[in-house]
């Protein structure tokens, strides 16, 4: 209970309150900030739905394997990362609340829902997958000549896909780091303890 208030509260000040305007005044602080603390609201909510076995029921028989779930967390988060998509945000107030609400929901919610039952290798792959987007991202507002968001400056672009490039190359090595630590699983012999004399 306590968790849920905390992440309603939190949901609040970065919607809600003169901190909505703050990081949406800065290109860097409204898509690295405000976007993935939405995210893990969402996040926050699908690990407290995970408790309830009804909603694990649910999962099993239309989640499978978390596929479903994970495929639109990727389609919500592409969609998002439009810089038209980020205009309107702040221009329309219907897709101001449309971001708000569809974040959590569409990201966060689907992931935590989703990841548990993933196997390692599909894990994998959207780990790549999400790595190639934060390159191809900050390759793209790094070399673009003209402004992408019509409310951001050039200069805020650069350097929000020099972030991107930072963040994509520092995700990349914890997780190189994380699979090198694994210990590989050990492997018994069919024979052992037997007599073969």
């Amino acid at each position: 209970m306590k968790l849920a208030l905390f992440t309603f509260t939190v949901f609040l000040i970065i919607t809600a309150s003169p901190m909505a305007s703050y990081l949406e005044a800065s290109m860097l602080l409204h898509v690295l900030i405000q976007i993935p603390v939405l995210a893990v609201i969402g996040y926050v909510c699908g690990k407290i739905l995970l408790k309830e076995l009804v909603v694990t029921s649910l999962l099993e028989k239309y989640n499978d394997k978390g596929i479903p779930g994970i495929l639109l967390a990727s389609l919500a988060l592409a969609f998002w990362m439009l810089p038209r998509m980020l205009d309107s945000s702040l221009n329309e107030p219907f897709w101001a609340i449309t971001k708000y609400t569809s974040i959590p929901l569409l990201i966060g919610l689907p992931i935590a829902l989703s990841w548990p039952q993933m196997g390692s290798i599909t894990r994998g792959l959207i780990k790549i997958e999400f790595l190639t987007m934060l390159f191809r991202l900050s390759w793209i507002y790094i070399v673009s000549p003209v402004r992408l968001c019509n409310l951001y400056q050039l200069n805020e672009q650069i350097l929000l896909g020099k972030s991107l490039l930072v963040l994509a190359f520092l995700i990349a090595f914890i997780w190189i780091i994380e699979l090198f630590s694994q210990k590989a699983p050990s492997i018994e012999m069919p024979f052992k303890g037997v007599n073969l004399e």
